[in-house]
């Protein structure tokens, strides 16, 4: 069942209402994601969908039972002189039921049955399109956290050197612009606190309205810690083994994307809606047994009748039409669910390098950034010994700053990348998706 824990994660909710925060209110990403889910009000119109689909096919299930009808009826004669004769009544009862039809009931409920299953693809697709919203803002919300920490940490530095250079300044070892230059970096660096702080809160309010979860936010830090292992791995893939993830998550994807299951019943809807044309071309056949009572004159007359009708339509010029029509529609479902297929392949393969390649940024901006620090520490030595001037110790506390954003944007990049592969393949949790990763 490719829903697996779909319908019973909603029952759950439903019942039991979305589970209770941590005891110090921090929240997880699978708390993130289960409030999200409980919130969707699109996700809701598309699981009645489902059960309006599911109804539909119920009732066209009643039309393969005989149709019962009563009939009564009163009537007065007039003139007549005998009030006896002058009143008359009749009841019957008709049994209608279709011999043959040319097969349209079974294709119906076949259509049917496969609307019922579009429908819960749907439902699916969008569930799968939730969790990928939650989880994006729970990243970008930890990615803009991390941004504010190291522009509180780029602040501080520069805080610091500009108490160095004012130290220096006033006793007359340092120019006046030298100084005026480490004060205005130490301004720049507020202002670029002041919009780190702005893009945070914004992330938390794009987290509060998905989950339903009142501010401040506070998040669970270490989520993305246990992907470091993952990381390492994937930065040292080959072409052989990026060739084998590729091929797992394809294999995946054919037998859980959302996606690419309703293109197929899609196609597979407009095919039977072509058998259900041709069917026109075919005679009906039905049975009809009437029994009826009369009463009238004081007298009681039953009778009972068995017929049988076949009908053929002659206007075969329009069934022909409605064959060509539906045959068109087949051929269109078709051709979507190739191109289904095509960008899915193109979107996994992308995705998987992304991956990859984000994984690898991880690995060199840290080195980078272990780099920078020395070479910080070193300049600024230099600086408080008067061996290294301003735009030296300046050059060297930018590097430290850009490899430092490059490490937050890689690291973030690679979850977002594991999240859509995740996506891709149909699957719920990242369990699944690491297993197939060789």
């Amino acid at each position: 069942m490719k829903l697996r824990l779909f319908f019973p994660v909603l029952v759950l909710l439903s019942t039991l209402g979305v589970p209770m925060l941590c005891a110090d209110d921090s929240i997880t990403l699978e708390q993130a994601r289960t409030h999200a889910v409980a919130r969707s009000k699109a996700l809701q119109k598309l699981l009645l969908s489902v059960d309006s689909a599911r109804l539909g096919e119920k009732i066209q299930s009643y039309t393969l039972l005989p149709s019962i009808t009563a009939t009564a009826g009163a009537s007065v004669a007039v003139p007549e002189a005998v009030l006896l004769n002058m009143l008359g009544a009749s009841a019957g009862i008709t049994v209608t039921q279709t011999v043959y039809d040319g097969g349209k009931s079974s294709l119906l409920s076949a259509i049917d049955s496969l609307a019922t299953s579009i429908a819960r693809e749907n439902a699916r697709d969008q569930y799968f399109s939730v969790l990928s919203a939650a989880e994006t803002a729970y990243y970008n919300t930890l990615e803009a956290a991390a941004s504010v920490a190291a522009a509180q940490s780029d602040l501080d530095d520069a805080q610091a050197n500009q108490n160095l250079a004012q130290a220096k300044n006033e006793v007359g070892i340092l120019s006046q612009s030298d100084y005026l230059k480490t004060e205005s970096e130490t301004a720049a660096k507020k202002t670029s606190l002041v919009q780190a702080q702005g893009k945070l809160s914004v992330a938390q309010r794009t987290l509060a309205s998905l989950t339903g979860l009142p501010l401040p936010l506070k998040l669970v830090t270490t989520e993305s810690e246990g992907y470091n292992e993952l990381m390492q791995r994937l930065a040292g893939y080959s072409e052989r083994q990026i060739e084998t993830l590729v091929t797992n998550l394809l294999e995946a994807a054919a037998k859980n994307n959302p996606s690419l299951s309703q293109s197929e019943l899609a196609s597979k809807k407009a095919k039977s809606a072509v058998d259900l044309a041709r069917a026109d071309y075919l005679p009906s056949i039905s049975a009809s047994w009437t029994n009826s009572l009369v009463f009238a004159d004081s007298s009681e007359a039953g009778s009972s009748a068995l017929s049988i009708t076949a009908s053929l339509p002659l206007d075969m010029w329009n069934t022909q039409a409605s064959v060509e029509s539906k045959t068109l529609a087949a051929r269109q479902a078709a051709l979507d669910q190739e191109e289904t297929q095509r960008t899915l392949d193109l979107e996994i393969e992308s995705a998987v390098f992304d991956s990859i390649s984000s994984a690898r940024a991880v690995s060199s901006s840290q080195k980078a950034l272990d780099y920078a620090a020395s070479h910080y520490q070193s300049v600024l030595e230099r600086f408080k010994l008067s061996s290294a001037a301003v735009s030296d110790l300046s050059d060297a506390e930018m590097l430290v700053s850009t490899n430092r954003t490059a490490l937050i944007t890689a690291r973030y990049g690679f979850l977002s990348n594991i999240s859509s592969l995740r996506t891709y393949a149909g699957f719920e949790t990242d369990d699944l998706l690491i297993a197939l990763i060789p």
